[in-house]
C-alpha cells in the first residue's frame, strides 16, 4: 500500500490516506464531494548535497558528494 495526498475541489480540504492505487477515493469528510488525488513531489538526494558554503548569502551553490 501507498500514501495518497487528496483534495476536495469543492470545499479545499485535504488529507493523505494509505491505499492501493487503484481503490476508489475517498469521499471528502467535511462536504462529501469526490475527492481527487494530489501529485506530490518526492524527496531525493541522488547521492549529492550543497556544501555548507553555499548556505552563506551571495556564495555560489556548490556541490560534494552525499556519502
Amino acid at each position: 500500500m501507498s500514501l495518497y495526498e487528496f483534495e476536495c475541489p469543492m470545499c479545499g480540504m485535504r488529507g493523505e490516506i494509505n491505499q492501493s492505487y487503484d481503490a476508489p477515493l475517498p469521499e471528502c469528510k467535511k462536504c462529501g464531494g469526490k475527492t481527487m488525488r494530489l501529485i506530490s513531489t518526492a524527496n531525493f538526494s541522488f547521492g549529492w548535497r550543497l556544501t555548507e558554503k553555499s548556505h552563506i548569502k551571495g556564495n555560489k551553490d556548490e556541490l560534494e558528494p552525499n556519502i
